[in-house]
């Protein structure tokens, strides 16, 4: 996260680039972290919460993008940081509805579990 903050920090200082980036290096090296810590096997990671809900990752991560879109201008009106929660949120609470509703049948299931 130090990698990610400093090269945000210094292309918004250097370049005036805005301080809200999705992609830098820092990034991958935050991922390669996130994955090192999802294979440690820690105790912690191993809970019924986690094992339960888990598998539908992938199908919210594919499923999120349409609600992003599609909730976009709802983001440009709620122009504060409690919208930006909100609709974070709201994001999120779809994508879960929609992943839920898609493993029911069975042709959609693979998909998103």
């Amino acid at each position: 996260m130090a990698i990610h903050s400093t090269e945000v920090f210094l292309l918004w200082r250097l370049y005036n680039a805005k301080p809200i980036q999705d992609y830098v290096f820092g990034t991958f090296a935050m991922g390669i972290g996130a994955s090192m810590v999802a294979l440690s096997n820690h105790r912690f990671l191993k809970n019924e919460f986690m094992e339960r809900w888990g598998k539908y990752t992938l199908g919210i991560y594919c499923v999120h993008y349409f609600f992003v879109d599609l909730l976009s201008p709802l983001a440009t009106a709620m122009h504060s940081p409690f919208g930006e929660v909100v609709y974070t949120i709201l994001v999120f609470a779809l994508s879960l509805v929609s992943v839920f509703l898609l493993a029911k049948f069975r042709f959609t299931r693979q998909f998103v579990q």
